[in-house]
């Protein structure tokens, strides 16, 4: 095949939703030999803006509202459809008209009125369920999307593919390289923290309380903890009284680098997060979110508990409840570094995460040579 490859992502609202749809674009060019042109219709949220303008990537914020159980959750959506559809579509006819094009959906709120704008101007849509547990948006868009990948077994007998991993995510030099490029030295262990792309205030509490309370918990160590700005001074006072060197990030950038450089990491369990500690090889200490009552994220981890490479805590939202159930496990993890060698051997004998490749060689069947196929 020649030309441009005019893929449409639809998806957004938190990294976990952008950075596969990337990854997917990385892998397209890399098989095809071919410009891909890819657009990204996602959510107003700053994160996505923030995500993609880094990123480089051309994008298009689409007026759509999340689908929440609540009455008045419920009424938002119903308003911010027909607008969001419009959006949509009117972003999708406008990068139409190359040799080839699709429309990949990662699911999340943005990807319901985008799916719909899709079928209606025949563009064949290709859905990638990211999580454990399919969400409600995913398993509505289901019907309309003409393939359905998915990086977990469900009962929908959806196709299924290894994690999707971005390219920039994936460790790009040794440890001690990776350590001395972020201005950490080069030979002590290294704990990451993160909370995903929006942050996660309980996390950091957990961290910060327990240096706070014992500083010594961490001696030997330092730190790349990524938090929100309003918590960015008590923890880097914490980690200064522990005498731990730290760099506090609200974001972090050069992601690779970070994973590359962490002997230990602590964070959510977002579907991106745990394919991102998997291909790292990086052993993890997983709180997943406390809030959704399907509980994915603790299923997102789940595979990596059973391998070995993980333990999977329960976010009690608050503290002390948080530093008093997981304190002294934290503790013991950080001081054992047997076991977590024992993990990281663990983690390298899970499967590639070569999902993105996969994704990518589905779309090229999906596509015809010359022209773009007939949607569903």
């Amino acid at each position: 095949m020649s030309g441009r490859l005019a893929v449409i992502f639809v998806g957004g609202g938190t990294g976990g939703h952008l950075f596969p749809s990337l990854a997917v674009a990385e892998a397209l060019a890399e098989q095809t030999g071919q410009r891909v042109d890819p657009l990204y219709l996602c959510s107003t949220r700053e994160v996505d803006a923030r995500i993609l303008t880094a990123e480089g990537a051309r994008y298009e914020p689409i007026p759509a509202r999340p689908l929440r159980g609540s009455p008045i959750g419920a009424l938002r959506f119903a308003r911010s459809y027909r607008p969001a559809v419009r959006a949509a579509h009117d972003a999708m006819r406008t990068h139409t008209g190359g040799d080839a094009t699709i429309v990949v959906s990662t699911g999340g709120f943005v990807s319901v009125p985008c799916v719909r704008a899709a079928s209606m101007l025949r563009l064949p849509a290709v859905l990638l369920n990211l999580d454990a547990v399919p969400g409600l948006a995913n398993r509505l868009l289901a019907r309309r999307a003409g393939v359905v990948l998915s990086v977990f077994d469900t009962p929908h007998q959806w196709r299924r593919i290894e994690p999707i991993v971005r390219r920039r995510a994936l460790a790009p030099a040794s440890p001690e390289a990776c350590r001395s490029d972020l201005g950490l030295d080069a030979d002590r262990p290294t704990l990451l923290v993160t909370g995903g792309s929006l942050g996660a205030a309980t996390i950091t509490t957990l961290v910060a309380g327990r240096l706070e309370q014992h500083p010594g918990a961490v001696a030997g160590w330092q730190a790349i903890h990524q938090c929100a700005d309003s918590d960015a001074t008590r923890v880097r006072e914490a980690y200064e009284r522990a005498g731990v060197r730290a760099r506090i990030e609200p974001f972090i950038d050069d992601v690779g680098r970070a994973w590359g450089a962490a002997s230990l990491a602590i964070g959510r369990a977002g579907a991106g997060t745990a394919a991102e500690a998997r291909a790292n090889a990086v052993p993890g200490v997983f709180l997943p979110y406390p809030w959704h009552k399907d509980e994915h994220q603790r299923h997102n981890a789940a595979p990596l508990e059973r391998a070995g490479g993980a333990l999977i805590l329960t976010d009690h939202r608050e503290e002390p409840a948080n530093t008093t159930a997981h304190g002294a496990t934290l503790l013991a993890l950080l001081q054992d570094h047997e076991q977590l060698a024992r993990m990281r051997s663990a983690l390298a004998l899970m499967p590639a995460c070569d999902g993105a490749q996969a994704v990518a060689r589905v779309l090229m069947d999906q596509i015809k040579p010359g022209g773009r196929r007939a949607g569903p």
